[in-house]
C-alpha cells in the first residue's frame, strides 16, 4: 500500500528574505502512523506541518520546489495551530463545533467535548474561555470530524501537565495517521511510532521514539538544571515589598474568577503562578498590568495604588508579555519592534541602540533584525516580545506563559535570563507557567491557583 503522504526533495525559500526555510525534505508517512516531529525554535518544524496540511498557500509567503503526493483517493487532513484564536470565530464553543456539520450528532459532540474536558462548556462563549481551553475546543473540533491525517502544532503549549497527559492518551486511541510537533521529548518518546528531527529546515535524523532520548542530538536533556542555578532568594521578613496586592476580585465582565488574592512582589524576587486552564492566572497578570480593572482591593505599585490604571500609564515601570505574542508585534520588521520600548522611553541614541543590540542578542534573535516579525516562528515571536520589553528595563515584569513553544535549550536561556534579571537589576518577576520543572528551577516561590484562591506550594 503506499504512503498516505510522500515528500520528495521539498524546498520552501520566503519571499520577503529568500530565506530557505526548508532544504531538500524528503519523508514518506503510512498510513495509521504516529510521527512526531522536533526541533529546536525555528527549526523549520511548522513550515513542514503546513506544507504536509496543504495550506502553505495561504499561511506562508515563498516558493516551494519539489513534490508533495497524497495518496489516493485524497485523505482528508485537520491541523490544529499554534494559536488557537486564528481558528475560532463562532459566538459559543457549541456553534463552534457544530459549524459546517450537515448532520451533527450531538451525542457524538458531547464526547468529544469529554474528551478533551470542555463538556461543561457547551454553552460557553468562546471568548471567555482561557487560551489552554481555546486550544482543546480546536482539538475537539477536529476530533468530531475524524481526519484522515490530523496534525498536531504544539499542542501542550497552553495546557497544563494533567491535561496533556490525558491528551496523549486520547491521541493514542485514534486510528488515522497522526502527527504531533513537540517540545516535549518526554511524552513524544513514550507515543511516537517514529521521530522527526529537524534542524536549520532539514531532517536531522529520524529516531524510532522509544529510542529519542538515547540520540545523540539530546545528550543532556534530562540532567535538568544544576543545584547552584536553582538556589532561592531569601526575602528578608518585614521588607517592603515592589508590588503589593490586597484582598484583590478580580474577573472578566460579571464573572468573578479570583476572591480575595494577597500577594507581595520583593525587590530582585521571582514568583511563578501555576495551576489548571482557566485557574485565573492570565486573568490575575491582566488586572495587575491594567487590561482589566479590579472589582475590589488594592494594587500598590511603589506604594502607590494602579489598579485599574490602563497599561500605557505603566509603561517603563510595570511590563507584561501576553500569552499571544500577535497580540503585541506590529512593526515592520525585528528591529523597529524591539526598538518600540526605548523610542517610548526617548532614550539617548547610543544607549537606545546599546539595549536594542543586548536584548536581541541576549534572545538569539540579533541576525533576524531585518526579517518581518510575522514571518518569525510562534517560539521566536515570544522571545521578540520579550526582547521589547526588557530594553524599557521596567522594575516589574509580568510574563503569561513565556515557555510556550520553547524548546529544552531555549528554556535553560529563559532560566538564565529571568535570573540574571531579578539578581543583577533588582527587578521583580512573576510568570505563569504549566511547566513545574521551570517553575521550581527558576522562581523563589511558587504559587497555585486553584478555585479562585492563591496558595503557596514550595
Amino acid at each position: 500500500m503506499p504512503p498516505i503522504v510522500e515528500l520528495t526533495d521539498v524546498s520552501f525559500t520566503a519571499w520577503d528574505n529568500q530565506t530557505e526555510l526548508l532544504a531538500g525534505i524528503s519523508l514518506s508517512i503510512e498510513r495509521g502512523e504516529k510521527i512526531g516531529i522536533t526541533g529546536v525554535s525555528g527549526s523549520g518544524k511548522t513550515s513542514l506541518a503546513h506544507l504536509i496540511a496543504g495550506i502553505w498557500q495561504m499561511t506562508m509567503t515563498g516558493n516551494v520546489t519539489g513534490s508533495l503526493v497524497y495518496a489516493e483517493p485524497r485523505p482528508t487532513v485537520g491541523i490544529v495551530l499554534q494559536n488557537p484564536e486564528n481558528q475560532l470565530f463562532a459566538r459559543t464553543v457549541g456553534e463552534e463545533i457544530r459549524y459546517g456539520l450537515d448532520n451533527p450528532d450531538d451525542q457524538w459532540i458531547h464526547e468529544c467535548l469529554a474528551q478533551v474536558g470542555l463538556e461543561e462548556l457547551e454553552q460557553a462563549e468562546t471568548h471567555t474561555l482561557s487560551h489552554g481551553q481555546k486550544q482543546r475546543l480546536v482539538i475537539a473540533l477536529f476530533l468530531v470530524r475524524q481526519p484522515d491525517i490530523l496534525i498536531l502544532d504544539e499542542p501542550t503549549n497552553n495546557i497544563d501537565s494533567v491535561t496533556a497527559d490525558k491528551l496523549f492518551a486520547l491521541l493514542e486511541k485514534q486510528a488515522g495517521t497522526t502527527i504531533i510537533i513537540e517540545h516535549d521529548l518526554i511524552r513524544l518518546s513514550r507515543w511516537a511510532d517514529r521521530v522527526i528531527v529537524v534542524g536549520n529546515g532539514r531532517i536531522a535524523a529520524v529516531v524510532e521514539g522509544a529510542r529519542l532520548l538515547e540520540h545523540s542530538l539530546f545528550n543532556g536533556f534530562a540532567n535538568g538544571y544544576d543545584v547552584a542555578e536553582t538556589e532561592k532568594r531569601h526575602i528578608p521578613a518585614g521588607a517592603t515589598p515592589l508590588l503589593n496586592i490586597s484582598h484583590l476580585s478580580c474577573g472578566w465582565g460579571k464573572e468573578v474568577i479570583l476572591k480575595d488574592i494577597s500577594l507581595g512582589l520583593a525587590e530582585g524576587e521571582i514568583i511563578a503562578l501555576t495551576g489548571l486552564n482557566g485557574s485565573g492566572k492570565s486573568t490575575l497578570l491582566s488586572t495587575i498590568t491594567g487590561v482589566i480593572k479590579p472589582k475590589e482591593g488594592s494594587i500598590l505599585l511603589g506604594g502607590k495604588e494602579i489598579g485599574g490604571k490602563p497599561a500605557e500609564k505603566l509603561f517603563g515601570s510595570l511590563g507584561m508579555v501576553f500569552q499571544n505574542p500577535d497580540y503585541q508585534l506590529f512593526e515592520s520588521t525585528v528591529q523597529r519592534e524591539c526598538g518600540f520600548g526605548v523610542r517610548m522611553l526617548a532614550l539617548p541614541a547610543d544607549l537606545a541602540d546599546q539595549r536594542l543590540e543586548e536584548s536581541l542578542t541576549e534572545l538569539g534573535l540579533w541576525q533576524f533584525r531585518e526579517r518581518n516579525p510575522s514571518s518569525l516562528s510562534f517560539g521566536e515571536k515570544q522571545r521578540l516580545t520579550l526582547a521589547s520589553l526588557l530594553t524599557a528595563e521596567p522594575t516589574v515584569l509580568l510574563l503569561d506563559e513565556p515557555t510556550t513553544a520553547l524548546d529544552f535549550h531555549r528554556l535553560r536561556q529563559l532560566h538564565t535570563l529571568l535570573r540574571s534579571i531579578a539578581r543583577q537589576k533588582g527587578a521583580g518577576i512573576i510568570f505563569s507557567t504549566h511547566d513545574l520543572a521551570f517553575a521550581h528551577a527558576t522562581a523563589d516561590t511558587v504559587m497555585e491557583l486553584t478555585g479562585g484562591t492563591i496558595r503557596r506550594i514550595n
